[in-house]
């Protein structure tokens, strides 16, 4: 399906527009370049009136961009992360931690293959596991590297 853009007049296909449910057809009427050399110039003749007017929308939205976020990346909405947090009785599966102890939210841990969430770990933990690369033989060679170490032995 094609549309023409208000702007450059240029008749295009439909993916050449952004999604917008309020027009009638489902799109904007302005292609995605026309509509991109437009913002630029406004940015660029009103820079310092969009930073102002962006950062009170943000202040505003904050939950609304966590939302987002948390869908683009993860898949799950913020009332899904908070759930988990609750199931997780507010701490770290791996530390213990509670994230009131923490210098930071705990962040959503997932499969980088299978993309599923798996838990909220603290940073460095999620760290760790990352460094481990999701690897069981890895994961107990740190775990006897640790036992063989605590103990005061050097062997």
């Amino acid at each position: 399906m094609t549309k023409q853009c208000t702007k450059c007049k240029e008749i295009k296909e439909l993916d050449h527009f952004i999604i917008d449910s309020r027009a009638v057809d489902g799109h904007q009427n302005k292609c995605k370049l026309c509509r991109s050399k437009y913002l630029a110039a406004k940015y660029a003749t009103n820079s310092e009136k969009v930073e102002i007017s962006t950062r009170k929308w943000q202040d505003k939205n904050r939950d609304k961009m966590k939302d987002s976020r948390l869908k683009r990346l993860y898949g799950i909405t913020l009332d899904q992360r908070r759930q988990k947090l609750e199931d997780q009785a507010g701490k770290c599966p791996l530390c213990l931690r509670h994230q009131d102890e923490l210098n930071r939210p705990l962040m959503v841990d997932h499969c980088h293959k299978t993309g599923k969430v798996r838990d909220l770990l603290y940073f460095s933990c999620n760290a760790a596991l990352g460094a481990l690369r999701d690897d069981l033989a890895t994961a107990l060679r740190v775990v006897e590297y640790i036992q063989r170490h605590s103990n005061g032995n050097s062997n």
